[in-house]
C-alpha cells in the first residue's frame, strides 16, 4: 500500500504552512511556560495567582494552535472551490473555536501582566491597575459574547454565505482595545521603574524586560491591516491564511511577554530596592551587599597569624567553627516581595506626647518609592579567637 502523499506549500495550498507554524508556536509557548513556572518554583517554592493565569493562557494558546491544525486538515488555506461542503464547515468550525481560545488566551495573559506590574508598583498606582484589570475583563467578556453569537444559530461559526455581524469592524475594535490596554500597563510600569533609585542602565534593563509586551503591537497592527482581506471575501478558506498566521504570532508573543521577566538570567541581574536577586556563587557576595566570608582565605590568614602564638596543645581554629553556621552564611537566599502593611493602632496604646516623633517620622522612607523602601536584614555571626599570653618571668 502506498503511503499517503504529503502536501506541499504552493500558491494555491497554504494549509501545510498553517499547520507547521501552529506546531512550532505551540512548542515555543509550552517551553516558555515550563521555564517560567520552573524558575518561579525554584526561586519562591510556590506559584502565585499570576503564575496560574499564565499557565491558563498557555493552555488556551495550545488549544488555539490545535484548532488551527485541525482547520488546516479540513481545508483552511485552500480555495473554497476545491473543498466539499463538509470540509468547508469543518474548517470554519475550527476557526470559530480558535477565535474563542484566542480571546481567552489574551485575557489571561493580560491579567498576568497586570499582576506582575502591580508587584513592582507603588500603592498609589494599584487602584489604577485594578481599574485596568476591570477594563480588560469587560473587553474580553464582551468579545467572547459577540464571537459566540456572531452568526445565525444553530451554526454561528458558518459565516460563509450567511448573515453575520460586521466582523471587520468588530475585530478592528478588539485589536485597538488590545493595543490600548497594553500601552496603559506598560506606561504604569515605566513610571514606577523611573522612580526607583538605581542606575539608568538597570532601569533600562527592567523596562526592556517587563516592557517586552510592546513587541505584540506591530503584530496587532498587521492583524488590523489584514482584517478586510480575510473577512470581506467570497473565498474565506484561502484568503484567511495570512490573518490566521498573524493571529498565531500575536498569541505566541503575548505568552512570551509574560514569561521573559521570570527567567532567572534576567532576575539575577536586577539589584534594586524592590527586586534583588544575587547569585552568591557567581558574585561572592551576601544578600546584604557586603563581601561574604571566604572560608579558605580567612582560614589561611588566621592560621598564619596563630602559628606564631599557639602552643602545640592549642586546638585548630577550624575545628571550633560551627560548620552549619558557616554553610548557612554562604547559602544564597531568595526573598519574595510582599506589601508592607501599616500596623493597626491599639485602643489601649498610650497616645504620644506632644513633640514626640510620629510613626511617619520614624519610618522616614515608609512612603517613598526608592531603594530603601524594602529592607532585607541579615544576621551575621563573627567568631573571635581569644588567646592568653603568658607573662614572662
Amino acid at each position: 500500500m502506498d503511503p499517503p502523499q504529503r502536501e506541499l506549500v504552493t500558491d494555491i495550498n497554504k494549509s501545510p504552512l498553517i499547520q507547521i507554524l501552529a506546531w512550532m508556536f505551540l512548542v515555543i509557548v509550552v517551553l516558555a511556560c515550563i521555564a517560567r513556572s520552573g524558575t518561579k518554583l525554584y526561586m519562591v517554592k510556590r506559584l502565585k495567582t499570576e503564575d496560574w493565569f499564565a499557565i491558563v493562557a498557555t493552555i488556551a494558546a495550545c488549544g488555539q494552535y490545535i484548532a488551527h491544525v485541525a482547520s488546516g486538515y479540513q481545508g483552511l488555506g485552500k480555495h473554497v472551490t476545491a473543498l466539499t461542503a463538509d470540509r468547508i464547515n469543518g474548517a470554519l468550525k475550527g476557526q470559530y473555536a480558535a477565535d474563542l481560545l484566542f480571546i481567552a488566551s489574551l485575557f489571561c495573559a493580560k491579567i498576568a501582566t497586570a499582576m506582575m506590574t502591580m508587584s513592582i508598583s507603588q500603592r498609589s498606582h494599584k487602584r489604577i491597575i485594578q481599574a485596568i484589570e476591570l477594563l480588560i475583563a469587560l473587553w474580553a467578556g464582551s468579545a467572547l459574547f459577540v464571537v459566540l453569537f456572531q452568526c445565525e444559530m444553530p451554526s454561528p461559526w458558518y459565516y460563509h454565505e450567511k448573515k453575520c455581524i460586521q466582523r471587520v469592524e468588530f475585530w478592528s475594535y478588539f485589536s485597538a482595545a488590545n493595543i490600548i490596554t497594553d500601552l496603559l500597563l506598560m506606561g504604569i510600569m515605566v513610571e514606577n521603574v523611573r522612580r526607583i533609585q538605581t542606575s539608568w542602565s538597570k532601569k533600562v534593563l527592567v523596562i526592556c524586560v517587563f516592557g517586552s509586551r510592546i513587541l505584540v503591537t506591530p503584530a496587532i497592527v498587521a492583524q488590523i491591516a489584514y482584517l478586510s482581506r480575510g473577512f470581506s471575501t467570497s473565498d474565506p478558506t484561502f484568503d484567511m491564511w495570512e490573518l490566521t498566521v498573524i493571529v498565531e504570532v500575536v498569541t505566541c508573543i503575548s505568552i512570551l511577554a509574560i514569561c521573559i521577566p521570570n527567567l532567572k538570567p534576567f532576575l539575577d541581574s536586577l539589584e534594586s530596592g524592590q527586586i534583588r536577586v544575587d547569585d552568591l556563587r557567581r558574585q561572592g557576595k551576601s544578600s546584604s551587599g557586603y563581601a561574604s566570608y571566604n572560608r579558605n582565605n580567612s582560614g589561611q590568614g588566621s592560621q598564619g597569624r596563630s602559628n606564631h602564638s599557639r602552643t602545640p596543645g592549642t586546638s585548630n581554629q577550624n575545628s571550633r567553627r560551627d560548620p552549619l553556621a558557616s554553610k548557612a552564611s554562604q547559602r544564597s537566599k531568595m526573598f519574595e516581595m510582599v506589601d508592607m502593611q501599616k500596623p493597626r493602632k491599639d485602643k489601649d496604646q498610650p497616645q504620644p506626647q506632644p513633640g514626640a516623633p510620629r510613626d511617619g517620622d520614624i519610618a522616614w522612607d515608609g512612603q517613598s518609592h526608592t531603594s530603601q523602601t524594602i529592607l532585607i536584614q541579615q544576621t551575621k555571626t563573627w567568631y573571635v579567637d581569644v588567646e592568653e599570653r603568658r607573662s614572662s618571668d
